[in-house]
């Protein structure tokens, strides 16, 4: 019988999970999508007039997407497949 390796168990020892993998999120994409925020933010700010308050508000509703979008990582994707159905019903049911 042929012994299966998987991620978590190499030759019987246990690797490490590092942070990311422990949270789900995806580093140098994050990354990218940070820089790509503070850009659009330098640009918001100079085409605003120099209104802080527009930033402020960008900012906050930002914070709340990326708090969001943790939140949704942890989940697994099975969850999503078992409630597509349910979730496409309350879409069209919301849209109607």
């Amino acid at each position: 019988m042929e012994k299966k390796y998987t991620d978590n168990n190499y030759y019987g020892f246990k690797k490490k999970r590092t942070l990311s993998q422990k949270i789900h999120i995806d580093f140098p994409l994050l990354g990218g999508l940070l820089l790509a925020l503070g850009l659009s933010l330098i640009v918001l700010y100079s085409a605003s007039g120099q209104h802080y308050q527009m930033i402020l508000k960008q900012i906050i509703h930002t914070a709340l997407s990326f708090g969001i979008m943790i939140v949704i990582a942890q989940f697994n994707v099975k969850f999503f497949e078992r409630t597509k159905n349910e979730a496409v019903r309350l879409l069209h049911y919301l849209y109607e």
